[in-house]
């Protein structure tokens, strides 16, 4: 990690290390957020879902579709009961976790919702929409209506979060609005940039605004006072997310190049950046104690091949410009990597119940592919012909690795041994 006069060491542990990549969206992922206790996380995204994840074992445990337009936002009860979701279809969803179905749909938002929120004990929903408006819902009455409408915007409502009986909304108008719903007053902070998101500290006393073409902005909530900016991060166009720490010590914020980088709370030095993604990272979420993981997602394309059968392993070709699936029950397919056109497929192997494995060799001339029956198969890799097979164990070859430079094969079974091939004569 650079270190000089932007960058200075943390005095606390940051989730530095990558843990976990959760793949399963079919295209860009808009929103990740832990569970209240960090076992459990849920993500959105442009193809209407949400998912709930194991994080830990990298496991998606369940997917709720019903939207009918890219999902924006998805928050949480404490119990873990009940989830929520908006997104472009103008509605409210509100989900019941162990079936997966929706236990009502709220109708009110005249356009996109972008944010959402539990509040009162988890028995009231509140949203903030491209209309111009803050909703709230009662999730107890059987009306689809909004039992509470907030106005005074003068553009769309980005962010919302709740503490007590107040309402925190940002605005693509440059305002934060701070509703306190027991008093019936409004106060309103002008940070003079579009606010894209808006986190409350964990002692509630300060509040973190996002801000597009800006550094984030900290604010003490009582007085509105700016506290401390932070820059270094680039958010020219694209809503991106920040949150603080569990200990309040530092502030993490997204990029658009890609990064996420980790502020001090106090002198707003940067204190860690690293390269997340290859693309926007529009989502962040911190787990409760701090050291597990935080949660980052891109925004960036996904391509989809479906080659009709179980994939069991996935590997690269030297060249990067294909791909060999190894697939149960089913030939091994060569993929052109850009296009997703199969190039080629291998048979001949036995692989009716095992988790298999294939490689190219080091020159990409050829692929090896496991059998159940013990066998190690080579075949061409353009007719797809077997050129060679050996008989490698006596028990199912789950595992192959081709020597990256020279002719050598790495073969492991469920035989309890792993072994080592050459050329015949070839030298150790």
């Amino acid at each position: 990690m650079p270190i000089g006069p932007e960058y200075q060491e943390p005095e606390e542990p940051l989730p530095v290390a990558l843990y976990g990549t959760l793949v399963g969206h079919e295209g860009p992922v808009l929103a990740a957020r832990f569970n209240h206790n960090g076992q459990y996380c849920l993500t959105c995204g442009k193809d209407r879902t949400v998912r709930l994840w194991n994080p830990a074992r990298e496991l998606c445990l369940k997917t709720y579709q019903g939207h009918g337009q890219p999902v924006f936002d998805v928050t949480t009860s404490r119990d873990n009961s009940r989830i929520a979701s908006v997104g472009g279809d103008k509605q409210v969803f509100y989900w019941d976790v162990a079936t997966g179905r929706t236990i009502r749909r709220y109708r009110g938002h005249d356009s996109e919702v972008n944010s959402i929120t539990f509040a009162a004990s988890d028995t009231v929903l509140v949203t903030g929409g491209y209309d111009q408006t803050v909703r709230v819902w009662d999730c107890r009455s059987n009306s689809f209506d909004a039992i509470q409408r907030l106005e005074g915007f003068k553009d769309s409502v980005t962010a919302v979060v709740v503490s007590n009986f107040s309402i925190i909304a940002g605005s693509v108008d440059g305002t934060i609005h701070h509703h306190d719903i027991r008093a019936g007053r409004i106060t309103i902070d002008d940070v003079h940039h579009p606010v894209t998101s808006v986190h409350l500290s964990n002692d509630s006393n300060c509040v973190l605004a996002g801000c597009l073409a800006a550094p984030l902005c900290l604010l003490d909530r009582a007085s509105g006072e700016e506290l401390a900016s932070y820059s270094g991060h680039v958010n020219s166009s694209a809503k991106l997310d920040c949150v603080f720490t569990n200990t309040d010590a530092y502030v993490a914020g997204s990029s658009e190049d890609g990064g996420v980088l980790f502020w001090d709370l106090v002198d707003g030095n940067i204190v860690h950046r690293q390269q997340a993604h290859d693309k926007v990272v529009c989502g962040l979420d911190y787990h409760q104690d701090g050291a597990y993981t935080i949660m980052i997602f891109e925004l960036g394309g996904i391509t989809i091949d479906d080659v009709h059968h179980p994939v069991t392993s996935v590997h690269l070709s030297n060249d990067s410009n294909c791909v060999l699936a190894g697939c149960l029950a089913a030939p091994l397919c060569l993929l052109d990597r850009a296009s997703g056109e199969e190039l080629a497929s291998y048979s001949g192997h036995v692989n009716s119940s095992a988790k298999l494995d294939c490689v190219f060799t080091n020159t990409d001339a050829y692929v090896a592919g496991s059998s159940e029956d013990g066998g190690v198969l080579f075949w061409d890799l353009v007719d797809g012909n077997i050129v060679h097979r050996q008989q490698a164990h006596d028990k199912v070859v789950c595992g192959l690795d081709y020597h990256p430079t020279d002719v050598g094969l790495l073969t492991c079974s469920v035989d309890g041994t792993a072994k080592v091939w050459t050329t015949q004569g070839g030298s150790k």
